[in-house]
């Protein structure tokens, strides 16, 4: 494993995940100017979404006290900021996919105990449009999940939850109008095997929509214990 995965390297050399300059193969995915600028989250953070917040005399974040949440608690690496913004476009947009080794082994090491204490039964990637997937050619949260999944020793069920159609653009869009706009946007199949505890894995966690979305509908179904994981984590509202 570790030959072809050098191989891999020597043909397709990693690249730094915030500039996309090519980064020697024991620099595990950032290069040296730019590791010192990742957005790590720091505490004091919310006990419910895990977003940094500026009182440490309270538990949840203002978005988390306003709104309802239906999943137990999210696990983010880091704050969404502007470097974060333009590495995930290079992985989304740009088709640079050897970043999902990066996001997912910063996911295990920040988290690896957290999701052993949780028993975590299996991953499950937040599904894209046929649409999109068509377009782009792969969905940017099943490779994380996929590569987490190897680190945790977890299996990864993509068949789960299904996109049932393609939603407006996101990110202009208020609080409620996200809601609205993913309101029957997935479905979620007959679970057959005894899954318990289940980790929900996307890119990018925001107002908590669609993440609250997907949960629902878990919940909908008797499974209670479910978490999320995500590479960053916004400001919210």
């Amino acid at each position: 494993m570790k030959y072809k995965k050098l191989i891999r390297d020597i043909l397709f050399p990693p690249i730094c995940a915030l500039c996309g300059e090519v980064v020697q193969i024991n620099k595990h995915g950032v290069c040296d100017r730019c590791r010192i600028k990742l957005p790590y989250i720091s505490e004091p953070t919310c006990f419910k979404c895990g977003k940094e917040i500026s009182d440490e005399t309270v538990s949840l974040c203002e978005d988390c006290s306003k709104q309802e949440r239906n999943y137990l608690r999210g696990f983010p690496v880091f704050n969404y900021n502007e470097d974060m913004q333009e590495s995930i476009v290079l992985f989304k947009y740009k088709n640079k996919r050897m970043l999902s080794e990066f996001y997912a082994g910063e996911i295990y090491k920040k988290w690896a105990r957290e999701f052993e204490r949780l028993c975590i039964d299996v991953l499950v990637p937040v599904p894209v449009s046929k649409q999109k997937l068509r377009k782009r050619g792969y969905n940017q949260a099943k490779l994380i999940c996929e590569k987490l999944g190897e680190y945790m020793g977890v299996p990864v069920d993509d068949k789960i939850l299904v996109r049932t159609h393609n939603t407006a653009p996101m990110k202009n869009l208020n609080n409620q109008e996200r809601y609205n706009n993913l309101k029957n946007a997935f479905k979620l199949k007959d679970i057959q095997k005894n899954y318990n505890n289940f980790l929900i894995i996307d890119d990018i966690y925001t107002t908590g929509a669609t993440i609250d979305t997907c949960t629902k509908l878990f919940n909908q179904q008797g499974k209670h214990n479910i978490y999320y994981a995500s590479v960053c984590i916004g400001k919210g509202y």
